[in-house]
C-alpha cells in the first residue's frame, strides 16, 4: 500500500510539474508575442484615420475644425493628418514607440474631449433611420480609450518580436559602454593583465561599494568558456552576455571553427537557391558585443587540469586556454555507417558548404546534360537522397522544384528525363510526425514526380551508381545524405559517462561527476523527466537548454538556487516543396499551404537580427517574381601566366623620320613620301 501510495504521489507531482511547466511557458509566449497584436490594433487603426481624412481632404477636416473653435484649423489638420500616418506605420513596424506615442496621445485625448463626449457616451452613434434600415456613425470614446490601453502597454511593456525598438535597443547597448574616466573599457582587458587607471568605474567611492561588490573586485575574474557556437552555444554566450556582460569580474570566451552562426533550418533553401548564403548566417562579432571570440579549431579538453588546446590561425599554432566553468556545445557531425563509398563520393547536407556544393552540383549536371556531346544523361539527370526524415524531405522536396524549374532555361532537356528518388528505411517518411502527416508528404510528393522507395536500405554508392540492399542499382551521379549522425568525435576523450556517445548530463545540465562542466544540444544526453527517456536533440530544445545553462552558471558564481530542464516539444514543422508543408502544433497538425506559411513565419521570427529577417523576407518576395539563379558559384581563380618582362630591341624602336629642310606651309605631305627613309611605310586612311 505504501508503494502505491508513494507511486500516485510521483505521477501526481510529474503531472503537476508538467502542468506548472506549460502554463509558465504558456505565460512567457503570452508576455512575448502580446506587443505585435496590439501594434497591429494601433497602427491599422491610426493609418485608417489618417487616410480617411486624407481621402475626404484636409480641407473638410479643417472646416469642422475651424466649426469646433479650434484655432488655425489648418495647421491642426496636417498634424492631426500626418501624426495619424506617421504615428500608425510607426507603430505598426515598433519602431520609435515612447516618442510617436506622445503626440497620438494628444490627439486622442483631444478627439475624445471635442468630439466623442458631447455625443453621449453610446460606443456606436446612431446617425438616422432610414426605410429598411440604420445609419450609424464611427465608435465612440471607447476606441480612443483602446488605442490609449493598447499605447501605454507598448510603452511600458515593449515593442516586442519583429520590431525596429528592439534593433535599435540591441544596437544602443552594444555601443554604451562602461567607461572610465579616461575613456578605455577594462572589462574588455585579458585577465593576465594587470588594470591599472587613476580614474573610478564610476562615481562611488570604494567605501560606498556593499562588501560583495569589494570582494567580487579583488578577486580573479571567473572564466567562462564556451566551445561550439551553434543554437545551444550561442544562447549560452547571448545571455550571460546580456546578464554579466559589463561585469569585470567575469570573462567570457567563445569558441568556434567558423565566425558566423548558422541558422541550418533554412540550409535547404540555400541549396534549392531560394535564398543567397549570407541571409541565414550571422556573424558572432555582430551578435556579441562583451564576449571574447576565437576563431579556431578544438583539438583537446582536459577536465582535470581545466584547460582547452586550440588551433588558430593560418600555421595553426596552438592556444591552451584556461576556464573555471565550460559549457559543451560541439554539436554532431554526418555519420555513413561505414557503407562503401558513402563518405567518398557522397554529398550532405550538414553545413552552409555542404549546401553551396549540392546547389554547384545540380547546376553543373544540368549544364553538362544540355550540352551536345553529353552520352549519359540518365545518371546526370538521376538525384538520390537518402534518409526520410526532416532533412531528407525538405532536401529532396527542393532538389525537385529547383530542377523542374531550372529545365526552361535549358531547351535540349525535358521533364521526362529528371528522376528524383527518395530513399528511406522506415514504413513512413517524417517518422518524427504522426503518420498521417506522413502519408501526405509521400502523397504530395509521388504527385510531383518524387520516386519514394521505402523499407529500403542502401548498400554501397560508388560515384556512379547506388546499389540497394535488395540488389537494385540506380545509375546516378549524385546521392546527397541525410540519413545519419553521430556526436562530435572530440566526445570520445571526455572521461564521463555517455550514452549513444552522447555526454550524459544531470536535469540542471551539468556533466555528471563534473562540477561546473555544463553539456548541451546534440552532445549531450538529458533525461526528461516526464517521459523517461531522452530529450531529442533539436533547436527548439537547444534554445531553451542554453538558457537553463546560463542561469544555472550565474547561480554557480554567485551561489543561487540552480534550475532544472523541463521542456516539451512545442510544433515540429516541414516544408514539402511549392508552398505546401505539414505541421504539428501544440497537439494540432496542419498540412498544406497553411502549414508551409507557418514554418516560414515561425523560422523567420527566429532567425537572428533584424537584418537578416529582412534579407530573407525580401528574397522570398523575390521568389514569387523572378525563376530561379542559375549561377553557379566556383572557387576558380582567373588564369594568369609567368613570363619574362620583354624588352624592345633597337631594331624595333620607332624611327623618328629626319628632314633636310624645313617644310614649307601648304605642302601636300602625299607629295613628300620621299623624304621619309626607305623602309618606313605610311599608313592613310580616307
Amino acid at each position: 500500500m505504501n508503494q502505491l501510495t508513494q507511486s500516485l504521489e510521483r505521477q501526481g507531482s510529474s503531472r503537476l510539474a508538467f502542468l506548472s511547466s506549460g502554463l509558465a511557458s504558456a505565460r512567457s509566449f503570452v508576455a512575448a508575442w502580446a506587443p505585435i497584436p496590439l501594434r497591429l490594433i494601433v497602427g491599422y487603426g491610426f493609418m485608417e484615420h489618417g487616410f480617411a481624412k486624407l481621402s475626404k481632404g484636409p480641407e473638410a477636416f479643417a472646416a469642422i475644425l475651424l466649426a469646433m473653435g479650434v484655432p488655425a484649423p489648418h495647421l491642426m489638420a496636417w498634424l492631426t493628418i500626418l501624426t495619424e500616418l506617421i504615428g500608425g506605420l510607426a507603430v505598426l513596424l515598433g519602431a520609435l514607440v515612447p516618442l510617436v506615442s506622445v503626440p497620438m496621445a494628444v490627439v486622442l485625448f483631444v478627439a475624445m474631449l471635442t468630439v466623442h463626449l458631447p455625443y453621449g457616451f453610446s460606443s456606436i452613434k446612431l446617425l438616422s433611420v432610414m426605410s429598411g434600415h440604420a445609419q450609424f456613425g464611427p465608435p465612440g470614446y471607447e476606441l480612443d480609450l483602446l488605442y490609449l490601453a493598447c499605447l501605454a502597454a507598448l510603452v511600458l511593456g515593449g515593442s516586442g518580436p519583429m520590431a525596429i525598438d528592439h534593433y535599435l535597443g540591441k544596437k544602443w547597448r552594444s555601443r554604451s559602454w562602461n567607461r572610465t574616466g579616461c575613456g578605455i573599457r577594462p572589462e574588455r582587458w585579458p585577465s593576465s593583465i594587470e588594470t591599472r587607471c587613476s580614474c573610478e568605474l564610476n562615481s562611488a567611492t570604494p567605501a560606498k561599494r556593499s562588501p560583495e561588490k569589494r570582494v567580487m573586485e579583488n578577486k580573479t575574474p571567473k572564466r567562462i568558456l564556451i566551445v561550439g557556437a551553434g543554437f545551444a552555444g550561442l544562447t549560452v554566450a547571448r545571455e550571460l552576455e546580456r546578464r554579466l556582460g559589463r561585469d569585470p569580474s567575469v570573462e567570457i570566451t567563445l569558441i568556434n571553427r567558423e565566425n558566423f552562426f548558422l541558422f541550418t533550418p533554412m540550409l535547404h533553401e540555400v541549396a534549392a537557391s531560394d535564398l543567397d548564403l549570407t541571409t541565414i548566417v550571422n556573424p558572432v562579432r555582430k551578435m556579441l558585443r562583451r564576449v571574447n571570440f576565437l576563431a579556431g579549431e578544438v583539438e583537446q579538453i582536459d577536465l582535470e587540469q581545466k584547460s582547452v588546446l586550440v588551433s588558430h590561425g593560418f600555421d595553426h599554432h596552438p592556444h591552451a586556454l584556461k576556464f573555471d566553468f565550460l559549457v559543451f556545445g560541439l554539436g554532431s557531425i554526418t555519420n555513413t555507417y561505414g557503407l562503401p563509398g558513402v563518405q567518398e563520393h557522397a554529398l550532405t547536407m550538414k553545413s552552409l558548404g555542404d549546401a553551396m556544393q549540392v546547389r554547384n552540383h545540380l547546376i553543373a549536371h544540368l549544364e553538362e546534360a544540355d550540352s551536345d556531346c553529353c552520352e549519359k544523361i540518365e545518371s546526370l539527370l538521376t538525384f538520390v537522397v537518402a534518409g526520410g526524415g526532416f532533412a531528407g524531405v525538405e532536401t529532396v522536396a527542393g532538389i525537385n522544384d529547383f530542377v523542374r524549374r531550372a529545365l526552361r532555361s535549358y531547351p535540349h532537356l525535358s521533364e521526362d528525363m529528371v528522376r528524383v528518388i527518395l530513399i528511406h528505411s522506415g514504413p513512413v517518411i517524417l517518422p518524427e510526425l504522426e503518420k498521417s502527416l506522413g502519408v501526405y508528404a509521400q502523397k504530395i510528393l509521388a504527385g510531383r514526380k518524387v520516386e519514394i522507395r521505402l523499407k529500403t536500405k542502401i548498400e554501397s554508392f560508388s560515384g556512379g551508381a547506388v546499389r540497394l540492399a535488395d540488389g537494385t542499382t540506380i545509375l546516378t551521379n549524385t546521392l546527397v545524405w541525410t540519413a545519419g549522425t553521430s556526436p562530435n568525435p572530440l566526445l570520445e576523450t571526455i572521461p564521463c559517462a555517455k550514452e549513444g556517445g552522447r555526454l550524459l548530463v544531470t536535469e540542471f545540465l551539468e556533466l555528471q561527476g563534473w562540477p561546473g562542466v555544463w553539456a548541451l544540444g546534440d552532445c549531450s544526453a538529458i533525461p526528461d523527466r516526464l517521459t523517461g527517456r531522452f530529450h531529442p536533440p533539436t533547436a527548439q530544445h537547444a534554445l531553451r537548454q542554453g538558457k537553463i545553462a546560463a542561469h544555472n552558471i550565474i547561480a554557480s558564481i554567485r551561489g543561487t538556487e540552480k534550475k532544472r530542464f523541463d521542456f516539451s516539444t512545442i510544433a515540429q514543422l516541414a516544408t514539402i516543396g511549392r508552398r505546401t508543408g505539414v505541421a504539428n502544433i501544440l497537439g494540432i497538425n496542419f498540412s498544406g499551404f497553411v502549414a508551409w506559411w507557418l514554418w516560414r513565419t515561425i523560422y523567420l521570427f527566429k532567425l537572428p537580427r533584424f537584418e537578416k529577417k529582412l534579407r530573407v523576407a525580401l528574397d522570398w518576395t523575390l521568389d514569387l517574381i523572378f525563376s530561379k539563379d542559375l549561377v553557379q558559384f566556383l572557387d576558380i581563380r582567373a588564369s594568369a601566366v609567368s613570363r619574362p618582362e620583354a624588352h624592345p630591341s633597337p631594331e624595333s624602336k620607332t624611327l623618328q623620320p629626319e628632314l633636310s629642310e624645313p617644310v614649307p606651309l601648304g605642302t601636300d605631305f602625299n607629295l613628300g613620301l620621299d623624304k621619309f627613309p626607305q623602309g618606313l611605310r605610311l599608313c592613310t586612311s580616307k
